[in-house]
């Protein structure tokens, strides 16, 4: 019996260790792949920023050769590590040297045209992204060409002699509807860049008026300042039908990103939380309900710039209308060269046709880049390309976006810096009882 017992309970602790050991390789299991989905994530952030990141330097890099787009990413990476005054600074000295040389002067984040880069801007027509996407056009262009050469050279008696005039007088209605294409590509890219100029100056605007009105609801001020922040990185995300929680997750709390992450509109739902923390100066007296009153309007006119933005991002140019002008561009083109053999003679014609081919062709296309400030939709989700070429001329968002953090933190500053001026240093009893001591962040929100 003794002997039964001690086998029963060697047998027990055999597969208690055995269990333990299983459990024991379980957890490190799971603890491994919990390790690799978060380096995974990382990773995905990492990538997904940079992208942006170089999506939003394409408008300025794109046509530089390789020597110039390396020292423009180096010049735009030494900014990175400048404060705003450094930066002002450095903008300014780069404006002086640059007009005691003679050149124009520099402006910060512009990328301007100068006559001097008329010779580069000729010998990088083939590198331009406008040619790159042209180009199947312009040689099936030229293949018909060729071919009609080709039968004019051999069968002269053919008879290809037509006169020009068909060509004269459609020409200029194709010019003005190209013209009009330009034109309304333009007015929606300004118009874009203009809303979010309106933003920006709101949200600064906004940040100023609850810093210097809103007395001691510091804790209202700084969930005010922190969405301020955020709004400019979700409007973003909305026109581009992203929504990617790492950029809100620095900003904002985690119960207020995870309240975002469930809504649809996070503009909109970031407006109706500075309503709600505002809506407490209703209690107030008169001062208090005007100072409510102002706050109020600046949040409308947020709101009035996130419609007005994604009016422009969900409403194409219509859809007959670029039809009609690539239809009637093509037969245009295709049957140009039977005028150009009668006018200049065959070789003339194979040289001039796709230089005209080119100039229409691409001023058309012109239209097309430009019609998407926010970003090219492809199957409803923006694609980005490591390949600059293949993306539209969209607005550097994520600039914009940066700015206006960068302002709202100055203002934030400059508000605590005044505080605790009149308040006394941090360790006083009266910066403490005054509720400026370390809080622990935003807390719940």
């Amino acid at each position: 019996k003794h002997y039964e017992k001690f086998s029963r309970r060697k047998e027990f602790e055999r597969r208690m260790s055995e269990t333990i050991t299983k459990a024991t390789h379980w957890d490190r299991t799971l603890t491994d792949l919990a390790t690799d989905l978060l380096t995974k994530k990382k990773k995905a952030e990492a990538e997904e920023e940079e992208v942006e990141i170089d999506t939003d330097l394409a408008q300025d890099i794109q046509d530089l050769t390789k020597e110039e787009a390396d020292k423009f990413r180096k010049q735009v990476a030494l900014r990175a590590t400048m404060n705003p005054s450094d930066q002002y600074l450095n903008s300014l000295a780069e404006a002086s040297s640059q007009a005691e040389a003679g050149a124009a002067a520099f402006t910060y984040g512009v990328r301007q045209y100068k006559n001097g880069f008329w010779s580069d801007n000729l010998l990088s027509i083939v590198k331009s992204r406008v040619f790159y996407r042209v180009l199947p056009r312009i040689l099936i262009n030229t293949m018909i060409c060729a071919a009609i050469v080709f039968a004019y050279h051999f069968h002269p008696g053919v008879g290809i002699n037509v006169q020009g005039f068909t060509h004269v007088v459609t020409g200029s209605f194709l010019a003005l509807l190209v013209a009009f294409r330009i034109n309304t590509g333009y007015r929606r890219f300004w118009e874009a860049r203009a809303e979010w100029a309106s933003a920006k100056e709101k949200c600064s605007s906004l940040a100023r008026l609850v810093t210097t009105a809103f007395g001691d609801h510091k804790r209202e001020v700084r969930e005010i300042l922190r969405l301020l922040q955020a709004y400019p990185y979700a409007l973003k995300q909305h026109l581009r039908g992203q929504q990617s929680m790492s950029e809100l997750s620095k900003i904002l709390s985690s119960a207020q990103v995870a309240d975002l992450r469930e809504t649809g509109n996070m503009p909109f739902n970031i407006c109706l939380k500075l309503s709600f923390l505002i809506s407490f100066l209703l209690e107030g007296d008169v001062r208090s309900a005007y100072v409510w009153c102002e706050a109020e309007r600046h949040v409308s006119a947020l709101m009035n710039h996130a419609s007005a933005t994604e009016i422009i991002a969900s409403t194409p140019v219509p859809v007959c209308y670029s039809r009609h002008t690539s239809r009637f561009l093509s037969i245009w083109t295709l049957t140009l060269p039977l005028t150009l053999i009668a006018t200049m003679g065959p070789s003339g014609a194979l040289v001039a046709h796709p230089l005209i081919c080119w100039a229409l062709i691409g001023s058309e296309e012109v239209g097309h880049i430009i019609e998407e400030p926010f970003g090219s939709q492809v199957g409803g989700v923006l694609s980005f390309t490591k390949d600059r070429r293949t993306t539209s001329e969209s607005l550097p968002l994520l600039k914009f976006c940066k700015q206006i953090q960068g302002d709202i933190q100055q203002i934030e500053e400059k508000w605590i810096t005044a505080h605790k001026s009149r308040l006394g240093s941090v360790g006083s009893p009266d910066f403490a009882n005054a509720g400026w001591a370390d809080d622990g962040g935003m807390g719940d929100g």
